[in-house]
This record gives structure tokens, C-alpha cells and sequence, in this order.
């Protein structure tokens, strides 16, 4: 198994979260600061957020989360935690808070906003009991690829969202929220191959929400059942937000209303003083990220047609009559939904034998905020451990008795889904007009990917052996900063740089994606104007990467009618190619296939 199998998930991993926060950056760069009655002026379907995690004294925007680098127009809802009011109920001089660590309480496409009502309120504004409101997002997304290098490459690809969710309110201290992600992805490669059609297509759905939200006493709530968890107050590089499970299936190109993932979990939010908070999470059971194991140009680990047909050669008169039944009996679609389940059986067993959960402390004032975290998890993405006998394989493929004992192991290779603990610090202030945040973490026990140099079997030297996991503690430290004029304007920047403490192994080891085996860095920006006096917006996201690694994606987008968007834009991803005779892996490299132009349409009510 060579290394750059591996890659692309963890090039997607790295990226995805930019994705996510992407509606959140939108809707932040059209809200007013402070904003006297843009809660007034949103649509009453909006549902309303039952409750914000303690920041009273916080500067505002202190805790917004930093943009993406390929954004979508949304709107934003605003509401009253403790009040419980509805968007329009907020008019009356408020601060607009905006918390990445909402996402889950809002509806699955509207960012989290929190209303912090600083004026007297109108007593009519509470909502009445058993109020309920509905609300369905529709978001569909044509691409052509613009490098054709594989037969097995998708040229083609659309993908249609239908996001669903709908708020029931009993009470000024109880609602329920249930929502629905329905997703339809069609693909076709350029002409058929000798083991698959050129066209497949995929429909699933997935719970985005299914929770109640309560308030239990003054200052203590608590959202028990399906809800995305997030953690800290970073977006793109965050060590923090250990507990989020993300739809990795579109890889880079991900739309931001698809990139999270529901899980079965309970949040406790607690407000000891006006100063000081604290939020639990507690997840029972154990859910991987969404990941595309075989098939299409993201999937975990994706061969090129031409290994592919060699592999089937190899076989003989044997192998092309597999291909051929290939052809006929199985789409893309079933190979990659029988690999999926594979996948899945060898994971975790869905039992409470393996929790996860985290603490957060975080002290707020007028001068912003310090938060200390506290997690544990299992790593999200597999790592594939090999067998002795593929080891032996790989060593010596010409040796007729690897062969043989390589055909006769029932598990040549075991995904791991190994814990890992996470101590982490952020802060976050206003200097200026400009929002600053900076985090550290320590993480323990995390699991990487490492290669060894083995000695050849012919010739001198040593030739690259097979990827194993290695486990290493690792340091990270963070910064943001992003700036904000009025409606019109944001600039957001993020950076991190990792370093793993410990060798992969003794011997040659080296710890793949990492630059000199050990360490990783990278930076993420984004520019976004929406001029008010026209109803277009611009942005240009930009990432760079160990590797070096480059995405680049500019987006326009176009309100044709009031709640109804055009879009056209582009995704680049480039990479340096490694050195021959290394295996120093650029991520960008693995996934520079991915070059897509896309056009979009898009209904947000």
C-alpha cells in the first residue's frame, strides 16, 4: 500500500473545515456591526436559537469564526437565549454575536448568530407555546473538471442539496428540532472502461439534527440527541474541534451545507457568573467521518485506471473475465457502498464501550475572552495497519511464497480508529477594528501514518516499504485575525504549525504528509465585498500548505430574486511532485486532479 493512498483523505481532513464555516462567513460579512435592526429584517421562517454559549462581556465579532474558501450567501437568524425570542423580537439595539461552537443549535444552513439584547424588550415578543417553524434549502452544484490525466477520472460531477429542518417550541424553555440533509451526486467519466460504466449516481439522506433543547434552571441548558458538537474558536486549522464528523465523499470541492455530520450527543452549557462558563459534551457512540473508500476522484484510496487495469492483467484469462463482470453486475456506486460497509464493519462497534467528550472552561469580560479545553476521542479517519504477510508482499512481490501466504490472509490490512486526548488554550480579542485569536494544544497519543525504508531484494540501497501507523504527541499553536467594515467588507487569515514530539520509529522512520518527517504548517485567507447598492458578492479564498500545497478558489455570486442566488466559480488544487527516489508526499500533488469550473444555483428562504 503506498503512501499517497492515504493522502487525499487527509488533504480533505485539513480543507474541510474551511468548507463548513463557509455560510457562516458569508452571512458575517453582510451583517451590520452593531447592527440596530438587522434581526428585524430577517424572514420570520428563520428558527430561532434556543440558547449562546456565555459571552456576555465578549467584544463583538470577538468569537467569529474565520472564512472559507469557498463561501455561499446565507442569511442570519438572531434570538434571545434566555428570552427565547424570535428574530424579529431583537430590534430594540443589540450586539450580534457570531460562535462557530453554535453551528449545532442552529439549523443545518444558518449560521449561529446570538441576539444580545442590550435595550428594553417588548413583553409581546416571546413566542407563543407550541410555535413551529419549517424551513427547506435547495443548493445544486454542476462542475467540469479541467485536467483529464485518468480514464477513471470523474469529468463530470453535480451535486443537488435539499436541506430540511423544522423547530417546534413548547415552551419559553423547551423546543424540539429535527432536520434532514437529502443529497443527490451524479458523475460520469469521459467514456467507459473495461470494468465500469461511465456514468453512476448516489441519493442517501442523513440526519442533520434531532434533538430537544431545555432550559433546566437559570444558566444551565442542555441539547440532548442527533446535533453536529463543535469545540474552540478556530474554523480551519482548529486542534480543539476534536469531536466533529464531516461528509468527506466531494473531498475539497464539499458544499458548505454538506460538510457536517449529526451524532448522537448531549451539550451542557452552564453559567456560573456572569464571568465564567461551562460547556460538556458527551458523545456515546462512535461515528467515523463520511468517506468515499474506492471510488470517485476522493475516495480513501482511489487508483488510477492504469494500476488498475495492470492489476487485472496480472490475473490472466481470470482477471479479464472479472473485469467483465465487474462491468455488468456491479455499478461504481455498489463497489464503493460494499467497500463502505466493509469499512464500517472493522470500526468500532456502535456501543458505549467507546465514549468521547470534552470540557470547556471559558472566562469572558469587556476585553474578550479565555477559554481551557479538555477532550478525548477516537480519530475520525482510519489508519491502515498491514499484515506481515502484505509487508512481505510489498518487500518481495516476485516471491511465490508471499504470494501464496498474501492470497491466504483473510485481513491484510485492519483500519484503526485509535483514542487520542487533547489539552487545549484560545483566546480571542478585539485590537482595533481587527479580531484576534490565538489557541495551543497538546495532543496525546495521536495516530499518523509513517514509512520505513527497507532494504531492496536486488540491487543496493533501500527502497520506500509500506506505510504503517505510528503514534506521536503532538504540539500546535494557532492564530487569526479578521477584519470587518460594515457590510461590505471581510478579510480573514488563519495559520497553524504542528510538530509531532517524537520520532515514527526507530531507524529510518519518518511521518508522511510532514515536512523533514516532522512537522506541518499552513495558512488560509479569504477576501469577500458584497457591495450593497448591487446584489453581487466576490470572494477569493486561498490556502498554502506543507508540501507545498496551493488551493485557490475565487466565487461570484448573483441574486437574481430576493433569496435566490447564481454562482460561478473555480477550485484549484496544486502540488509539487516529489523528487525521485523520495517519498516525500505533496498533498496538493495527490489531489491536482480535482481542477474543477462550477456554476450553481441556490434558494435559501
Amino acid at each position: 500500500m503506498r503512501p499517497p493512498l492515504f493522502a487525499r483523505a487527509l488533504l480533505t481532513v485539513s480543507l474541510l473545515a474551511a468548507w463548513q464555516g463557509s455560510a457562516r462567513a458569508q452571512a458575517r460579512a453582510r451583517a451590520p456591526k452593531p447592527p440596530a435592526t438587522a434581526a428585524a429584517s430577517e424572514p420570520a421562517s428563520q428558527p430561532p436559537v434556543a440558547h449562546d454559549p456565555p459571552a456576555r462581556g465578549a467584544p463583538a465579532q470577538a468569537d467569529a469564526p474565520p472564512a472559507s474558501f469557498a463561501p455561499t450567501p446565507s442569511s442570519v437568524a438572531a434570538a434571545s437565549r434566555d428570552a427565547g425570542q424570535t428574530p424579529q423580537a431583537s430590534a430594540s439595539g443589540e450586539d450580534v454575536i457570531l460562535d462557530p461552537e453554535l453551528a449545532g443549535t442552529a439549523s443545518p444552513a444558518t449560521p449561529a448568530v446570538i441576539a444580545v439584547t442590550t435595550g428594553a424588550s417588548d413583553k409581546n415578543t416571546t413566542p407563543s407555546a407550541n410555535a413551529a417553524e419549517a424551513r427547506v434549502v435547495l443548493h445544486t452544484r454542476a462542475a467540469t473538471k479541467t485536467q483529464r490525466n485518468d480514464p477513471g477520472q470523474d469529468i463530470y460531477q453535480s451535486t443537488t442539496l435539499a436541506t430540511f429542518d423544522a423547530t417546534v417550541r413548547r415552551s419559553e424553555s423547551l423546543r424540539f428540532v429535527v432536520g434532514l440533509r437529502a443529497r443527490y451526486r451524479f458523475a460520469s467519466m469521459a467514456a467507459n472502461t473495461a470494468d465500469a460504466v461511465a456514468s453512476h449516481a448516489e441519493l442517501d439522506v442523513l440526519p442533520t439534527a434531532g434533538y430537544v433543547d431545555s432550559k433546566l434552571a437559570d444558566g444551565l441548558h442542555l441539547q440532548l440527541g442527533y446535533q453536529p458538537v463543535h469545540l474552540g474558536r478556530f474554523d480551519i486549522f482548529s486542534a480543539t474541534d476534536v469531536l466533529a464528523v464531516h461528509d468527506l465523499r466531494d473531498g475539497a470541492a464539499t458544499m458548505a451545507e454538506a460538510a457536517e455530520v449529526a451524532q448522537i450527543s448531549a451539550l451542557a452549557d452552564y453559567d456560573v457568573s456572569s464571568w465564567l462558563s461551562f460547556r460538556a459534551i458527551y458523545v456515546p457512540f462512535f461515528t467515523a467521518h463520511v468517506i468515499s473508500v474506492v471510488q470517485s476522484d476522493y475516495a480513501l484510496v482511489r487508483a488510477t485506471q492504469a494500476g488498475t487495469d495492470a492489476a487485472f492483467r496480472n490475473s490472466g484469462d481470470q482477471g479479464a473475465r472479472l473485469q467483465g463482470l465487474l462491468l455488468h453486475n456491479l455499478t461504481r456506486g455498489d463497489r464503493d457502498s460494499i467497500a463502505q460497509s466493509g469499512l464500517a464493519a472493522l470500526g468500532p462497534d456502535p456501543t458505549f464501550a467507546q465514549p468521547q467528550g470534552a470540557l470547556r472552561a471559558m472566562a469572558h469580560s469587556a476585553s474578550g475572552e479565555v477559554a481551557l479545553t479538555a477532550a478525548t476521542a477516537l480519530e475520525h479517519l482510519p489508519a491502515l495497519r498491514a499484515s506481515q504477510t502484505l509487508k512481505d508482499y510489498v518487500r518481495d512481490p516476485s516471491s511465490l511464497d508471499a504470494q501464496a501466504r498474501l492470497a491466504a490472509d483473510n485481513r491484510p490490512l485492519v483500519p484503526e480508529y485509535n483514542r487520542f486526548a487533547v489539552l487545549s488554550a484560545d483566546a480571542v480579542t478585539d485590537i482595533g477594528p481587527v479580531s484576534v485569536g490565538l489557541e495551543g494544544a497538546y495532543m496525546v497519543h495521536r495516530t499518523l501514518m509513517a514509512e520505513t525504508q527497507v532494504a531492496a531484494t536486488t540491487g543496493s540501497g533501500s527502497m520506500p516499504g509500506i506505510a504503517t501507523p505510528a503514534s506521536t504527541d503532538v504540539l500546535q499553536v494557532g492564530a487569526r485575525a479578521e477584519y470587518i467594515r460594515g457590510t461590505e467588507w471581510l478579510v480573514a487569515a488563519e495559520a497553524f504549525f504542528a510538530y509531532t514530539l517524537s520520532p515514527a520509529g526507530p531507524g529510518p522512520h519518518h511521518y508522511l504528509l510532514m515536512e523533514e518527517g516532522r512537522f506541518a504548517r499552513g495558512v488560509g485567507a479569504l477576501v469577500s465585498y458584497a457591495p450593497d447598492a448591487v446584489p453581487i458578492h466576490l470572494e477569493l479564498g486561498a490556502g498554502l500548505l506543507s508540501g507545498p500545497s496551493l488551493v485557490v478558489s475565487p466565487r461570484v455570486a448573483y441574486s437574481i430574486l430576493d433569496n435566490f442566488d447564481v454562482e460561478l466559480g473555480a477550485l484549484f488544487v496544486e502540488g509539487s511532485a516529489p523528487a525521485i527516489g523520495s517519498s516525500t508526499i505533496s498533498l496538493g500533488h495527490v489531489d491536482d486532479n480535482v481542477d474543477q469550473v462550477f456554476v450553481g444555483l441556490r434558494y435559501l428562504p
